[in-house]
């Protein structure tokens, strides 16, 4: 549903932007850094957060507090002025560990939401069809990482991976932000687009708006190669008969575009294309001096 002749992009303003549309002023540093981080008793630093051999000691009594929110300084990309950042690590039941971060500039109004999911990454991508039948499933939570796409085959609509980032929140809420950014991208378009085409586009809406209210049944599909995305299941720990869970081997298109097929794991100490000679090791070839050259 792309209008090939409407197009958007957003950028980051560098600071001479801002001092230009006074958000900051000439003399003001894009970063106020204080030494030995929070003064007076703050809230933690991301440089407080417990590493993995600190989550347990020795006796294994000691476990880090879930509840408790971090907070770490950096500047606005907006504006360029100080805000914090804060952070918090939240356990989903039958699923694993994720982080939600979250950013707001008090001085120019700036905010923005990450979901990142911890842990190891899966070595096989995984798919989720959920049957949506009345208002009780739209309550559902769903984890939609940045590395899944959405499908509604019903009504036409496909995410791409990377669209909305990465979102907690239920198949109302995620269903919400989808109209309201395909809504506003209607209203945008103005003459740019014809009768036909948006005539097109606000059924394509007003299917979407039925979805979202609950007014007819359709299939979620959330498809992620690095199975880093969740729909709560309502009858855990039995399985739900509404949804279907199937498991699947990365094709190696998917393995290049996430990176996964340049992460060198293992030799990575020695440049690629350099080979050592039988009966040697790697360690012996830096022992070993270089020979002079014949003159």
């Amino acid at each position: 549903m792309a209008d090939p002749r409407w197009n958007m992009r957003e950028y980051h303003r560098t600071k001479e932007d801002n001092v230009l549309l006074g958000l900051v002023s000439q003399d003001e540093a894009p970063v106020q850094e204080q030494e030995g981080g929070v003064i007076g008793g703050g809230p933690p630093t991301i440089g407080d957060l417990p590493s993995a051999s600190q989550e347990l000691s020795a006796e294994g009594t000691t476990v880090p507090d879930m509840d408790e929110i971090f907070v770490f300084p950096g500047s606005c990309s907006s504006c360029s002025r100080p805000l914090d950042t804060k952070m918090k690590r939240v356990v989903i039941p039958y699923f694993k560990e994720i982080i939600i971060m979250s950013t707001n500039c008090e001085a120019c109004g700036y905010r923005d939401n990450e979901v990142k999911s911890s842990g190891a990454m899966s070595e096989r991508g995984k798919r989720i069809t959920l049957k949506v039948e009345d208002t009780d499933d739209l309550s559902r939570d769903i984890l939609k990482s940045d590395t899944c796409g959405l499908s509604i085959p019903e009504i036409d609509l496909v995410l791409s991976a990377g669209t909305l980032g990465g979102r907690f929140t239920t198949i109302e809420g995620i269903l919400d932000q989808v109209y309201d950014e395909l809504s506003g991208k209607l209203f945008s378009s103005g003459d740019a687009a014809t009768k036909e085409e948006n005539a097109t586009f606000e059924d394509f809406l007003s299917r979407l708006k039925d979805v979202k209210a609950g007014n007819r049944p359709f299939t979620l599909i959330l498809d992620d190669p690095l199975s880093n995305s969740y729909l709560q299941n309502l009858y855990a720990p039995d399985p739900d008969p509404n949804m279907v869970i199937e498991l699947y081997d990365r094709t190696k298109e998917q393995d290049d575009d996430l990176g996964i097929s340049d992460m060198k794991l293992e030799g990575y100490e020695q440049d690629e294309g350099d080979e050592i000679p039988a009966g040697h090791s790697l360690e012996t070839l830096k022992e070993e001096p270089e020979a002079e050259p014949l003159s």
